[in-house]
């Protein structure tokens, strides 16, 4: 149960893979997910861990105390996906920034071709 408590959501895995992971990791508890209490800390943990500044909204809006938590835990992964526009998985190259963090700059670099805009548009407005 421990282990289940504490598994967060890795940046490279959608929501979905999440919740299958961790209804996999309860059910290898004894009982597995047939014990209702392994399934509802599923869905717990998901709710808490899968996107943590939206924890306290998504227990807003999850049904907790539900007969059938594997299927409320499905319907939360739907729910945080239309939520927050994603499929939670960060793509590849997408490297974690504070959102405080000044944007890298952008030197020219006299090559028209390597600009937005430079040789690429010109080639396009002279085939029209």
């Amino acid at each position: 149960m421990h282990a289940l408590l504490n598994e967060h959501k890795r940046p490279d895995e959608t929501y979905r893979q999440y919740a299958f992971r961790l209804i996999n990791i309860a059910d290898a508890l004894p009982g597995g997910v047939d014990v209702h209490s392994n399934a509802a800390q599923a869905l717990l943990t998901f709710v808490n861990r899968a996107y943590p500044e939206n924890a306290k909204f998504l227990r807003t809006i999850a049904n907790l105390q539900t007969d059938k938590p594997i299927e409320e835990l499905h319907r939360m992964t739907r729910e945080i996906s239309m939520l927050v526009g994603s499929d939670g998985q960060r793509k590849s190259g997408q490297g974690r920034r504070a959102s405080s963090a000044p944007l890298p700059k952008q030197h020219p670099t006299g090559d028209d071709s390597k600009q937005p805009g430079g040789a690429a548009m010109m080639a396009t407005i002279e085939r029209k």
